[in-house]
C-alpha cells in the first residue's frame, strides 16, 4: 500500500524546528555576580542570588592577537628550566581560540610545551607583561617571541637548524 503522505511534505517544518532549536540553544554571555553574605564573606557566581543585592563583575580578558609577529629576544634567559632544547612556552588564556589551536598543534606534532595561563597566575601574568604581552598567545621558542599563532611562521622558527 502506498503512503498517503509524501516524505518531502515535512521538510519545511523540520527545517524550521531545527533553526528554532539552534536559536534557543545558542550560547549566551554569562554574567558574574558578586555579593557579600551576612557573615561578611564575598561570593562570586554566574547565577544572580535570590533575595540578595549583587553587582555584576566585568572580567577583563587580554585581547587575542589578530596578526602573527616574531621578535628576537637576544638577552632573554627564559622563565622555565628544561632539559629539552626546544621546549615551547605559551602564554595563554582559557578562552583564547588561537591558544587552543596552538596547543592542539603542539600535541598533534609531539612538540614539548609549557602553557602558562595569564588569567590564573599572577606570576605568569607578570612574566607575560615583562615580555611586552598585550594579547595572547605569546609563544617563546628559545630566543624568539611570537605574538599570535601561525603554523608556517611557528614551523620556520621551531624547525630551523
Amino acid at each position: 500500500m502506498a503512503a498517503l503522505t509524501s516524505p518531502h511534505r515535512h521538510k519545511p517544518l523540520t527545517a524550521l524546528l531545527t533553526i528554532l532549536a539552534l536559536l534557543l540553544t545558542a550560547p549566551t554571555l554569562a554574567e558574574i555576580h558578586k555579593w557579600v553574605d551576612e557573615q561578611g564573606r564575598v561570593h562570586y557566581s554566574d547565577n544572580k542570588p535570590q533575595n540578595q543585592a549583587s553587582e555584576v563583575v566585568e572580567l577583563k580578558e587580554p585581547m587575542t592577537y589578530t596578526h602573527t609577529t616574531v621578535y628576537d629576544l637576544p638577552d632573554f634567559d627564559g622563565f622555565i628550566e628544561t632539559t629539552s632544547r626546544k621546549t615551547v612556552v605559551m602564554y595563554s588564556t582559557e578562552r583564547c581560540t588561537w591558544c587552543k589551536k596552538a596547543k592542539q598543534y603542539f600535541i598533534a606534532n609531539g612538540i614539548p610545551h609549557v602553557e602558562k595561563d595569564v588569567n590564573k597566575s599572577e606570576k605568569y601574568r607578570n612574566e607575560w607583561k615583562r615580555l611586552g604581552g598585550t594579547g595572547v598567545p605569546v609563544i617563546l621558542v628559545e630566543r624568539k617571541k611570537i605574538h599570535g599563532f601561525n603554523r608556517k611562521k611557528f614551523d620556520n622558527i621551531y624547525y630551523q637548524q
